[in-house]
């Protein structure tokens, strides 16, 4: 283990799915002193444990009693938590002492629990237009035609499954993770395109797409420690291990192969005026992060 380290042992991959999350796992665990887990639901799990345990009333009585105490008996139960989640997984890798990063949708709606534990943790926040999002999904699931489980003829339409994907409930594989991003927005925690607090990365798809080695010097920047200059981008391994047969291998995680753009555009998987749609839903993500701009009469519209 390099001496060079970040500024916190406990770090988080987030942000919306189809936004390079699995390429940034693989790329990470290209440095011998780094540790990225596949998929984890340990921002929702250990939300419901501290909510659990801080509910009962023997909790606070307690807090009453003594609040000081049993606010660091707390914090050592959480951080306890968030330790021994990665580390058998880490020294099953060969990096027991590596530096960890939890890759998971749920640390955008978990920071305050997260920074409570880990104050100094870095977020790396990836995004991407999300019309070029909904188009990597649509293009998944008329690839594997045979493996559409849709119920009826009509959640076969594109339409259906654009609803379905967006909406806020279980179903919603998209709508969760942008409600978090959104709500990052809402916070101030973006401006200008920019976070405006030192611990979130903001990782652009498209830009580490084209650009990769650039944008990995600028993480490691933000992580405070020096670029591995290992670090290739021809030929990606995937070390995601997310049983992607569970969902019929319409949300593959793979991020693997030579980084480069993708030659896909959205306009070839559906008409304008779904696009048009996806922005109306989200115009300050849309706006934001770069990928749309409203015309005046757009603007005088939204007031």
């Amino acid at each position: 283990m390099s001496d060079d380290r970040p500024t916190s042992p406990f770090n988080v991959v987030t942000g919306v799915p189809r936004s390079c999350t699995t390429l940034m796992q693989n790329l990470l665990n290209q440095n011998p002193d780094f540790y990225c887990s596949s998929t984890s639901h340990l921002a929702r799990e250990s939300t419901e444990d501290v909510t659990r345990w801080i509910s009962t009333p023997d909790f606070q009585a307690a807090l009453g009693r003594d609040r000081q105490g049993e606010t660091s008996k707390l914090y050592e139960r959480a951080k306890k938590l968030f330790d021994d989640r990665h580390q058998a997984d880490a020294e099953a890798a060969g990096k027991p002492d590596a530096v960890v990063f939890d890759k998971g949708r749920g640390w955008t709606f978990a920071l305050d629990l997260l920074w409570s534990v880990y104050p100094n943790a870095r977020v790396i926040v990836c995004v991407r237009d999300l019309r070029d999002v909904f188009a990597s999904m649509e293009r998944q699931f008329r690839k594997n035609g045979l493996l559409n489980n849709s119920p009826n003829l009509i959640s076969r339409t594109i339409t259906a499954r654009m609803a379905s994907l967006f909406s806020l409930d279980g179903n919603g594989h998209l709508g969760g993770p942008i409600a978090g991003v959104s709500d990052m927005i809402n916070r101030g925690l973006f401006r200008d395109g920019r976070p405006t607090d030192d611990r979130i990365i903001l990782v652009r798809a498209e830009d580490l797409a084209r650009a990769p080695r650039a944008n990995m010097k600028a993480i490691y920047k933000r992580l405070n420690v020096p670029y591995y200059k290992p670090h290739q981008f021809d030929d990606v391994e995937n070390t995601a291990t997310d049983p992607d047969h569970t969902s019929l291998y319409h949300f593959p995680h793979e991020g693997c192969g030579k980084v480069e753009a993708s030659p896909h555009k959205w306009s070839a998987s559906f008409a304008q005026h779904i696009g048009d749609e996806i922005i109306q839903r989200y115009p300050r993500y849309f706006m934001q992060f770069g990928y749309w701009t409203p015309t005046p009469v757009q603007e005088q519209g939204e007031r």
